[in-house]
C-alpha cells in the first residue's frame, strides 16, 4: 500500500501563496541577489503540478517582480508570464542602462502599470538619457499612476531642483526619495506610512505640513543637502501638538537649535519611537545648541553616549572644517520618552578640546542624571579628576559605564572619589566598568577597586584591552602581572581582549619629551599619552575608534532603504 502525498490536497490557491512568500522581496534592489534571479524557477520546478500552477493563468502576479538587471532572457520570461494586465514591481540599476535592458524593455513596462518601483542609479553612466525622461514623465503626471504605492528612488547624478507633487500617486505610502523635493499638497487622505524627501524651506513648516496629514506615518526621514540659513525672527508655532501614534524612526535636519525646537514641540511621539536630528551650530560651545526642548528629558535620561570622534586632517597636516561632518554626538534615552540622537557639526579647529568641554558641560549641569542607569563616554581626552569627580557625583544610580579615550586614569581618580557629606564611594551602584581600548594603570585601579569592595560598592564586571605596554609600567610593589591578578580577585568577571591603546595624536602636537616627570601631577592621563605616543608607530593611527561594538544601540537602526 502506497503512502498518502497530503501535499496532494494543499489547493491550487494556498500553493500560489507559498510560491509567493519564496519569492517576495520587500527591497526590490535585493532582486539582483542569486537567491532571487532563479527565485521563480527553481520554485515552478519542485514537480509537475507546481509547475501548472505557477504558469497557469490564475498566478501571473507571481511573475510580477522585475529587475531589468537580470539577464535578458530572465526579464523576457518574467513579462510574458505575467501577462499584460499584472501590476507590476520594477527594479531598475545602472547596469540595467549600460546592459541596454531599459531601452529594450521600456515599452513593456508601461508605468501606468507599476505598483512598486526602485531606480538606484549610482553614477552616471549607461543611457542616461533614456532613463531621465522616463522618471520625470512619472513624477510630473503624465501617466496615470493609480497603482503605484512604493516608490524608492535614489541617484548619485543630478537631482531636480523644483519640487514633485504627490498628488499624482493617489495610493502612495511608501516613498523613498531621499534627494527630491515635493509640495506640501498631498493626496487626501494621504496613505504614507515610510517617507525618506529632501528640503530646503528654512522654516520647519514643510516638515511640519507633512507630519500633520500623514497621521499612519511609521518612519519618516527629512534631509537637508545645504547649510541651513539662520533666520532672525524665532518660529512661532500655535498649532496644537501633532500626535504621530505609529512612528517608529524620525528623522531631520541639518537645522538650527531654534528649528529643532519647534519641531520637538510640535509633535507627540511613543516612547518606542528613535528621533535622530542633525545640528547645524555656528557657536564654539557643542552643548550650548542643544535644544532647549530636551533639557528635560535629558536630564532624566537612563542611558546616555556622548561622543566626540578625531578630526581628520588634510593631506598637508592641516586641519580643514569639514561642514558635511558631524562628528559631536550626544544620544539619551528612558521609558518615559523617545530616544534622541543628535548630532553636531564641525565649526572650528578646537576638536581635540571639544570632548572635554562637552564633558564638563554636564557635569555643570544641577540635578541633572539622577536616574541614569547606563553612560557610554566615547571622547579622545577626558578632562581633568575635578570634574569628572563632579559629574560621577550625581550618577548616584548608574551601573553600567564604558569608556573609549586614550587614557582613563583621572576617571579612575574620579571614581576613588568620595561623598562629601556621607564619605561613600561615588557611584554606589555601579556594577560594570568597561575601559578597553583606554590606557589605564593598573595600581591605582587595584587601590580603587579594592576601597570600593570594602564600602560595599564592588564592581561585579570589568573589562579592559591588554596592551604590551603594560609590561613597561615600573613596578609598585606588585609586579605588574601581579597587579592585573589582583583586578581580577577584586571583581566577580574580568575579561580583557589583546591589542592595542589608543594612540592618536594632535596635528599640531609634537614628540613629547622623554621626561615623565615633568608632567602636571592633576593631570594622570597626560603621561600616558605622552608615552604611548613614543611606543606606538602611525601604522596604527586610523583616525577613529576601534571598540565599535560601544554604538552598536545607535548605528542602523535609520538605515533601512533599498
Amino acid at each position: 500500500m502506497s503512502a498518502t502525498n497530503y501535499t496532494l490536497f494543499i489547493p491550487n490557491e494556498l500553493v500560489a501563496e507559498i510560491m509567493w512568500h519564496y519569492a517576495h522581496t520587500d527591497k526590490l534592489q535585493d532582486l539582483v541577489k542569486p537567491h532571487s534571479v532563479g527565485a521563480m524557477a527553481r520554485i515552478s520546478s519542485v514537480c509537475q503540478r507546481w509547475r501548472n500552477i505557477a504558469i497557469g493563468s490564475h498566478s501571473r502576479f507571481l511573475w510580477s517582480q522585475i529587475h531589468l538587471a537580470w539577464p535578458k532572457s530572465v526579464v523576457t520570461r518574467h513579462l510574458q508570464r505575467c501577462g499584460k494586465d499584472t501590476r507590476l514591481s520594477i527594479a531598475i540599476t545602472t547596469p540595467a542602462l549600460y546592459n541596454g535592458n531599459f531601452t529594450r524593455f521600456r515599452e513593456q513596462v508601461d508605468p501606468s502599470r507599476i505598483e512598486r518601483l526602485s531606480v538606484l542609479q549610482v553614477y552616471g553612466f549607461g543611457r542616461v538619457d533614456d532613463l531621465s525622461p522616463w522618471i520625470s514623465g512619472i513624477m510630473e503626471g503624465r501617466h496615470k499612476m493609480s497603482y503605484l504605492w512604493q516608490l524608492h528612488l535614489t541617484s548619485t547624478v543630478t537631482s531636480p531642483k523644483m519640487p514633485y507633487s504627490l498628488t499624482h500617486f493617489p495610493k502612495i505610502s511608501d516613498l523613498r526619495c531621499p534627494n527630491i523635493l515635493f509640495h506640501t499638497t498631498l493626496p487626501d487622505p494621504c496613505l504614507l506610512t515610510n517617507l525618506e524627501i529632501s528640503y530646503s524651506d528654512d522654516t520647519p513648516l514643510t516638515i511640519l505640513n507633512f507630519l500633520t496629514h500623514c497621521p499612519t506615518l511609521r518612519s519618516a526621514f527629512f534631509n537637508r543637502k545645504s547649510d541651513p540659513v539662520r533666520l532672525a525672527d524665532p518660529f512661532t508655532i500655535t498649532d496644537s501638538p501633532i500626535t504621530l501614534p505609529h512612528l517608529n524612526f524620525f528623522q531631520f535636519g541639518p537645522c538650527h537649535t531654534s528649528f529643532a525646537d519647534a519641531i520637538l514641540r510640535s509633535i507627540v511621539c511613543p516612547t518606542s519611537s528613535d528621533i535622530k536630528i542633525t545640528i547645524f551650530r555656528d557657536i564654539p560651545c557643542v552643548l550650548a545648541s542643544f535644544p532647549e526642548t530636551l533639557e528635560t528629558t535629558l536630564s532624566s535620561t537612563h542611558t546616555l553616549t556622548v561622543t566626540a570622534e578625531r578630526i581628520e586632517t588634510s593631506s598637508t597636516d592641516e586641519y580643514q572644517i569639514d561642514s558635511s561632518n558631524y562628528p559631536f554626538r550626544i544620544a539619551f534615552s528612558s521609558p518615559e520618552s523617545p530616544a534622541y540622537f543628535i548630532q553636531f557639526n564641525e565649526f572650528e579647529d578646537s576638536a581635540s578640546e571639544l570632548g572635554p568641554d562637552m564633558l564638563r558641560d554636564l557635569a555643570l549641569r544641577q540635578n541633572a542624571f539622577s536616574e541614569l542607569k547606563k553612560a557610554t563616554l566615547l571622547v579622545r581626552h577626558l578632562p581633568d579628576a575635578k570634574t569628572l569627580t563632579q559629574m560621577l557625583t550625581s550618577w548616584k544610580h548608574v551601573e553600567d559605564i564604558a569608556i573609549r579615550s586614550t587614557a582613563v586614569n583621572s576617571f579612575i581618580a574620579a571614581l576613588g572619589s568620595r561623598e562629601s557629606e556621607s564619605g561613600a564611594p561615588l557611584c554606589p551602584s555601579l556594577r560594570k566598568l568597561d575601559i578597553r581600548g583606554s590606557a589605564f594603570d593598573p595600581y591605582q585601579l587595584k587601590d580603587t577597586l579594592s576601597e570600593r569592595k570594602a564600602a560595599e560598592c564592588p564592581v561585579h564586571n570589568f573589562s579592559f584591552t591588554m596592551d604590551s605596554f603594560l609590561k613597561g609600567i615600573p613596578p609598585q610593589g606588585l609586579s605588574v602581572d601581579e597587579a592585573i591578578n589582583k583586578l581580577n580577585e577584586l571583581v566577580d568577571k574580568c575579561t580583557h581582549e589583546d591589542g592595542n591603546w589608543t594612540s592618536e595624536t594632535d596635528p599640531d602636537e609634537g614628540v613629547p619629551e622623554e621626561d615623565y616627570d615633568d608632567y602636571e601631577e592633576d593631570d594622570p592621563d597626560e603621561m600616558y599619552e605622552a608615552m604611548m605616543e613614543e611606543e606606538y608607530d602611525s601604522e596604527y593611527d586610523d583616525g577613529g575608534y576601534q571598540d565599535d561594538h560601544l554604538y552598536d544601540d545607535y548605528d542602523d537602526d535609520y538605515d533601512d532603504g533599498d
